[in-house]
């Protein structure tokens, strides 16, 4: 009887440990290209994303996968070109980003939105994987964590050229922002 007691305390003890997956509801995945000279903004957006996040105690590690087709930049022909001449989506169809290790601080998920915690990891866009680095903020408890992320790309790690119009170009740096809400699938 001992044994059947300490070997259901060891299962619960495991269980209690093991990682639980969530996955992105309502995400909004932005970017911002700045133009030289500085008067032209580019904005664009989706609230496409598929994924899923682990998080095992306090570490986090994930995967995340953005179709690019879905960027919209309020502007027809600027998005055709976006897709077609430089993203390349019918080669590249997603944007990857893999987390491969982040420790949040302790009671991070109690319930208060905490600083931004760094994070890296790598980006495989335009058929090439890079590494990347930035920062992530976290509200919520156990079952719906907001977060957001900041990053950086530069379009020319992955072989991307740098769009140019009129005499107007694209600077090689571009601001990405990620929010979603975590849910728990798991």
């Amino acid at each position: 009887m001992k044994k059947i007691f300490l070997a259901c305390l060891v299962l619960v003890g495991f269980h209690s440990q093991a990682a639980v997956q969530y996955s992105p509801q309502k995400p909004t995945v932005q970017f911002v290209a700045v133009g030289k000279p500085s008067m032209l903004k580019i904005k664009g957006k989706t609230d496409q994303m598929q994924g899923a996040i682990h998080l095992d105690g306090q570490t986090i590690k994930g995967q995340l996968s953005v179709p690019l087709l879905t960027l919209d930049t309020g502007i027809d022909t600027r998005d055709e070109h976006m897709k077609k001449k430089y993203l390349e989506t019918d080669k590249y169809p997603n944007a990857v980003l893999k987390i491969d290790q982040m420790t949040l601080p302790a009671n991070s998920l109690s319930g208060q939105k905490n600083e931004a915690v760094p994070f890296q990891g790598t980006l495989e866009l335009h058929g090439v994987v890079k590494p990347v680095s930035g920062v992530m903020s976290f509200q919520g408890q156990d079952n719906r964590i907001s977060v957001s992320a900041k990053y950086q790309v530069k379009l020319t790690d992955h072989q991307i050229d740098i769009p140019s119009y009129l005499g107007i170009k694209v600077a090689d740096v571009v601001d990405i922002e990620t929010e979603m809400t975590l849910t728990k699938t798991q």
